[in-house]
């Protein structure tokens, strides 16, 4: 749900913001029980945030400038950076996509 709303906010952005984007993107909670959705680019191991959406514990949502550890972003963004390219190698014989 914290995926549909926010990418859906994406598209309504800015089309030079958009065009910033890689295939990078990840929403997780919070220590405060809120979920954080970032959409950027992982260059050479460090992840470029381009939107940034928090959605709080009621469900609403607005777009932030809350910072966040970059350790963090940065792990998530390797982590789907190293599975794509794990996904490359196997797409001749399997028919997943990552999403």
């Amino acid at each position: 749900m914290i995926a549909w709303w926010t990418s859906d906010s994406v598209m309504t952005e800015n089309t030079t913001e958009i065009a910033r984007l890689g295939s990078e993107w990840f929403c997780f909670k919070d220590e405060s029980n809120c979920w954080q959705a970032f959409y950027g680019k992982d260059v050479n191991g460090k992840f470029q945030s381009v939107f940034h959406y928090e959605v709080d514990t009621t469900d609403s949502f607005h777009q932030s400038l809350t910072s966040v550890d970059t350790a963090i972003l940065n792990s998530y963004s390797r982590a789907l950076v190293n599975a794509s390219k794990e996904m490359e190698l196997l797409q001749d014989t399997i028919s997943l996509r990552l999403n």
